[in-house]
């Protein structure tokens, strides 16, 4: 069979080609020679055709469609290949395995796990030229801050980042750097954080004078979200927990969406303790003329603005859940 010098092709003709390709094939390329991956370094960064995934969690790296590559620790039973297969991620070697399922495993000393993860996830960025992450999550149980430090090394944007926990010692300083101007706006899709900051937190760089672009954002503890924070929110989806709004907050995002703010808004979702529940009148009150109903304890209007857009906002759970959705 004839070799076909795909490299060797003009650059529009050689983008059509690899356009056609799925991200199996590209990545079959970019194993072939150092060329092959400069080339495609290029390739990539324009068309972002690989997805990848670093779950510090379970401890992988997934290129979505492709392959995922578990990190584990060393031990005396682990599994090898016949041939004792070794891969490098930057500039670490290590024992390799694949599993029925073509996954490969990595095996690393004992308490390598993160920095196996982390070398793993970093050869990737370099070597597929990613300049966004799909997804990024940490757990209670990961030093968050070191992640954060490697995710700032890797220069790259995220379209998900989960933050499940960290330690109630490290939280505060985990809090002023996720919850800024600057790390809120590498984010594209979802944010969700179930961090829990000391009581009397308040971010220093996070200023709700920038529009907040991100699809959805769901914090499971935002005693310190403001209203002035809520009105920077350009998202689709709010959800908040434990939340210490005011009604004249909820009153005057739903004010600016009815005059034509907010475009991608769908949803907003407000949980607040007993001794700050909402009252239903004064959220409404000049917002529409239209008739309350009230359902299984639950109070619901709905109204429209001037593009046609209908909106219904309800109060329920003895008035500390507020929701606001577009019909």
């Amino acid at each position: 069979m004839d070799k076909f010098p795909i490299l060797s092709l003009p650059a529009v003709p050689l983008r059509q080609v690899l356009g056609g390709l799925c991200p199996i094939d590209l990545f079959e390329l970019l194993q072939c020679s150092s060329r092959t991956k400069e080339v495609l370094k290029s390739f990539e960064k324009a068309n972002k055709t690989f997805k990848v995934g670093v779950d510090f969690q379970r401890n992988w790296v997934e290129i979505k469609g492709v392959c995922k590559f578990y990190v584990k620790e060393e031990d005396n039973n682990m599994k090898m290949d016949k041939e004792n297969k070794k891969r490098t991620f930057c500039d670490r070697e290590v024992p390799i395995s694949t599993d029925e399922a073509k996954a490969t495993n990595t095996y690393w000393p004992a308490g390598e796990k993160l920095e196996g993860t982390m070398n793993v996830g970093q050869n990737f960025v370099k070597t597929l030229g990613v300049g966004q992450l799909d997804q990024i999550l940490i757990s209670a149980e990961n030093p968050a801050a070191e992640c954060l430090s490697w995710l700032e090394n890797c220069n790259v944007r995220l379209e998900n980042f989960n933050l499940v926990g960290a330690e109630p010692s490290h939280a505060d300083n985990l809090a002023t750097a996720i919850f800024s101007d600057d790390f809120l706006s590498k984010v594209s899709v979802n944010f969700t954080s179930l961090l829990e900051p000391s009581e009397g937190w308040r971010p220093i760089n996070f200023s709700g004078d920038m529009p907040i672009n991100v699809f959805k954002i769901h914090l499971q503890h935002s005693q310190w979200f403001t209203g002035k924070q809520l009105m920077a929110m350009n998202c689709s989806s709010i959800i908040l927990y434990h939340s210490t709004l005011k009604n004249e907050d909820i009153k005057k995002y739903l004010e600016a969406w009815k005059s034509g703010a907010y475009p991608k808004f769908l949803y907003l979702s407000v949980h607040v303790e007993e001794a700050n529940k909402f009252n239903f009148n004064s959220i409404v009150n000049g917002l529409t003329d239209n008739k309350p109903t009230v359902v299984d304890n639950t109070t619901s209007v709905e109204f429209q603005r001037e593009d046609g857009d209908s909106i219904e906002i309800c109060l329920g759970n003895g008035g500390k859940h507020f929701t606001a959705f577009i019909n």
